[in-house]
Order: structure tokens, then sequence, then C-alpha cells
């Protein structure tokens, strides 16, 4: 099946701290394709899905950290978005839950993301503990949520050791996408 990949915090850490990308030619020699803040039109059947990706950005270090990331984000959003109407169906693979506020005000039907590594450490009956950028009891952590017609899913990854995982178990999300033809190109 046809991979698409964007990357994460750690990865955009790796680059930046090295100045090289290691992870690139073995994915893409794979037969990988990389979302790095763009976007691809996916067509079956006479129909297609609008498949967009938005990076990390994870060089910002000054006290407004939040603040500027919110506002790239919405920038990335605004050129990546561009020409998409509202009866499209569009995934967004977003690596930050905790804007899932800023995802739903674009066309945006489905975000897949991560990040949060299910809360690290999860408490029975309460759920995660800590995410980063969260902090303690965040509520983007695993799972689906909807806010009006966008849905996201957030997978608590594959990492083992580092993260460490406490009543966390890794998990893998196969996402099953059918066509309704009443409303957009796809239905959840």
């Amino acid at each position: 099946a046809p991979v698409w990949c964007i990357y994460g915090n750690h990865e955009i850490r790796r680059i930046r701290k090295t100045g090289a990308d290691i992870m690139h030619s073995p994915l893409a020699n794979s037969g990988v394709r990389f979302l790095h803040s763009c976007g691809t039109r996916i067509e079956r059947d006479n129909s297609y899905i609008n498949l967009i990706g938005i990076e990390d950005d994870i060089n910002l270090k000054d006290r407004d950290k939040k603040q500027k990331h919110i506002q790239y984000t919405k920038i990335m959003l605004e050129h990546i978005t561009h020409g998409i109407l509202s009866d499209e169906f569009t995934i967004l693979m977003a690596h930050h839950p905790e804007f899932f506020d800023i995802y739903a005000g674009f066309p945006v039907d489905l975000v897949l993301s991560g990040h949060a590594h299910g809360g690290q450490v999860r408490l029975p009956f309460v759920g995660g503990l800590i995410a980063p950028r969260q902090g303690f009891f965040p509520k983007l952590t695993s799972g689906i949520h909807q806010k009006n017609q966008t849905q996201m899913v957030i997978s608590r990854g594959l990492g083992g050791w580092k993260p460490f995982r406490i009543f966390n178990q890794p998990e893998v999300i196969l996402l099953t996408l059918h066509k309704n033809a009443k409303n957009k190109q796809s239905d959840r």
C-alpha cells in the first residue's frame, strides 16, 4: 500500500542538530512519500481524498514559543489548504494534537496525530498523566476526538523505553474509510 509520512519533533530536532537527514533516503527508497508541509490527492474509483501534512517547527526557543508555534501552524495550514473546497474530503497529518482547535478551523475532516505518547504514564479510569505542551492530565493523548465537523485520531505510537511507558500500551491504528455518496468524497 502507498505510505506517506511527516516528521515530528524528534526527527526535526535530530536533523537540525546533526545537519543531516539520515531517515529520508532509506524511507524514500522503500517507497515512502513525504508531506513536508504540502499535500497530495489520492484517487481511486473516480473518487479522491486530499491528504495534507504539516511539520513540527522545533526551532522556537523563546518565551513566546507556544504563540509562535500557533502562528506558524496557522500560516502552514492556510498555505496547504488554499484551494481545498469545504465539500472535499481532506485528511491532515499533524504531529501536535494540542492544536486541534486550530486544525478544526480549516477545511479538514480528519486529523491524524501523535506526539503525546498516550500521556506517557496512564492511570486507570483517568487517562494520560502528562504530555508535552499539555502538562498534567492532558485531554488529547489518544483516541478519537470531535470538534465541529473535524475528527482527530491520536495514536499512542510505538516507542518503548524512551519515552518510558507505564500502563500505556504501544499501538498502531488502522482506519478504514468508506465512500459516502450523499456528502463528501469519503466518510470515516
